[in-house]
């Protein structure tokens, strides 16, 4: 965790290497549970993949866990994945239905 820019109010996370993962606007963060860490902006969320570093800036006002582990972001009345390779929202409906995302890994835990 750091603070740059003479802001103290709020933080970011950079990498061992200098390689800032996540600009300093957060104001919390968990422990990393199976290999993800929550992360939060006043009453939104994201989060950091900490085998990757891809981080899902925290614009969603919460998170799920389905059962294939799966990690639901909701966004008002959307529900959706974050894809691995894009990092793009693709809702639940859109990720079982379009034949473009066949196959296409999201974020997910790591199985304890």
């Amino acid at each position: 965790m750091a603070r740059w820019d003479g802001e103290k109010e709020r933080f970011g996370i950079i990498a061992g290497n200098g390689e800032i993962i996540c600009p300093n606007i957060l104001t919390g963060v968990s422990e990393a549970v199976n290999g993800i860490m929550s992360i939060e902006s006043g009453d939104k969320c994201g989060v950091i993949d900490i085998d990757t570093y891809q981080c899902v800036l925290p614009e969603y006002d919460d998170l799920e866990i389905d059962a294939e582990a799966d990690i639901v972001f909701i966004k008002g009345e959307q529900r959706g994945y974050i894809t691995e390779d894009k990092g793009e929202f693709v809702t639940v409906e859109q990720y079982e239905t379009d034949e473009n995302f066949i196959d296409v890994p999201v974020l997910a835990t790591r199985l304890p």
